[in-house]
């Protein structure tokens, strides 16, 4: 049921398997999925659409799972330009120690499969981002304390894809200090 025709929807390719068609053709959605699939262009790399989307992102969610098939879901956040665009198929975003826990960093030295949902609540929009991720530490900082050197995670771009922009509640800063949500249109 898989389709590995290299002309297809890259993420198409890698959340589409033989289950999830499965449940595509019971739900009577199969032909429709399959129209996505062959749809154009191919998003194995940033286009600058996607590129500006990721520059202005301030909250992004990391999925890693570990070696007992288990997700993980942790929350990035930062300034506009907190994630890097090294290439349009690569970024870099900052590993932070958060609760010490380090699940997301061991989880990727063991499966460095990762997905990214990059969120942009001002104008309702979601970008999803499939890739490869790598934990670097800065060597060249001489601190006996490895919480005292800054890490990054490395992210090799397999595919990404604009989501549907429905549901997502738009925040909106007002000048009471106090956020507003309004429903948004698609921004892609």
């Amino acid at each position: 049921m898989t389709n590995q025709d290299p002309r297809t929807r890259a993420f198409t390719r890698f959340a589409f398997s033989p289950a999830v068609q499965l449940t595509q053709m019971e739900m009577g959605v199969r032909d429709f999925c399959q129209a996505l699939e062959r749809q154009q262009p191919e998003n194995a790399a940033l286009s600058p659409v996607a590129t500006a989307f990721v520059e202005r992102t301030r909250t992004a969610f990391i999925s890693t799972v570990n070696e007992w098939g288990w997700p993980y879901v942790q929350h990035r956040g930062g300034p506009e330009g907190f994630i890097e665009v090294v290439s349009n198929r690569q970024l870099s975003l900052p590993d932070y120690d958060g609760n010490r826990q380090f699940i997301t960093a061991g989880n990727l030295s063991q499966n460095p499969q990762l997905c990214l949902i990059l969120m942009d609540f001002d104008r309702g929009g979601r970008l999803k981002i499939w890739g490869r991720g790598k934990m670097c530490m800065d060597q060249t900082m001489n601190a006996p304390d490895p919480l005292d050197r800054p890490r990054r995670i490395d992210v090799e771009i397999a595919a990404w894809d604009f989501n549907c922009s429905k549901h997502i509640r738009r925040s909106l800063d007002c000048a009471d200090g106090v956020s507003k949500h309004v429903q948004g249109e698609d921004i892609q």
